[in-house]
């Protein structure tokens, strides 16, 4: 049980099987970084999560939202986010979307940060030999996502990795129809307050409860759903740990 937030957080390492992966992908490393809900301190836990990035940077970081608690964006809250966000490292860059703890303003306070929002939008990341295309979803209210967004969506190339980021893990349900690879998300909090084993008591999502955390394959995608690093409403967390997920992906 977690009392003083966030502390005691668990590095998971994943490593999950792409069947179409493209050669030069394989072993591509991915952190992924969510739900810190920065209040009005800064926490020990986040020099540790930015040392461990800084001695060891992955190809990419990726984030999927609320990284401040409260949407009234208080500017201490805003400087902490900036901080952190431009302490990361990664070789290919940092992309994230926002959640819906973030409001609607946080992006517009945080254009010059290092993390390139790509909510609504599509960024490619071309090699001569590879393609990963990483699709933002709207996170901070999740009705603003419409079909329109998804029909503006390319085909796939054969050379491709697609990688969507979600704050609703439920969002999966309608990007199915665009042939992710890999679905990251987060907002469950893993339950945050869950019964000795880890079942959450509440996720706030329409996915059963077993998708509150973890990866799990759906059809052809792989969701990974993270517990975060923060808390929402009271500082707490019940067999419930704090996570960052390393994603390693692998040619099956």
């Amino acid at each position: 049980m977690q009392l003083a937030p966030p502390a005691g957080f668990a590095w998971t390492r994943l490593r999950l099987a792409l069947p179409a992966l493209p050669p030069a992908l394989d072993q591509l490393r991915i952190v992924h970084l969510t739900d810190f809900h920065i209040r009005r301190r800064w926490f020990k836990a986040y020099d540790e999560i930015l040392q461990a990035i800084a001695n060891d940077p992955p190809d990419l970081v990726l984030l999927t939202g609320d990284l401040v608690e409260h949407r009234r964006l208080r500017d201490r809250e805003v400087a902490m986010a900036q901080k952190l966000v431009d302490r990361l490292r990664a070789r290919l860059g940092i992309f994230g979307i926002f959640g819906n703890h973030d409001g609607d303003f946080l992006a517009a306070r945080m254009d010059r940060a290092q993390m390139r929002n790509i909510e609504n939008k599509i960024v490619s990341l071309e090699s001569s030999d590879a393609l990963i295309e990483l699709i933002g979803l709207p996170g901070v209210n999740r009705d603003d996502l419409d079909e329109e967004f998804f029909d503006r969506i390319p085909s796939r190339s054969d050379r491709s990795l697609r990688i969507v980021l979600a704050h609703y893990p439920d969002q999966i349900r309608r990007a199915a129809r665009i042939r992710p690879d890999l679905l990251l998300a987060g907002h469950t909090h893993g339950g945050q307050i869950c019964l000795p084993g880890g079942t959450p008591m509440i996720t706030h999502d329409s996915l059963p409860r077993k998708f509150a955390s973890g990866a799990h394959r759906v059809g052809q995608t792989w969701l990974v759903v993270s517990r975060g690093i923060g808390y929402a409403g009271l500082p707490l967390r019940i067999f419930c740990a704090s996570e960052v997920p390393e994603i390693v992906l692998e040619r099956a």
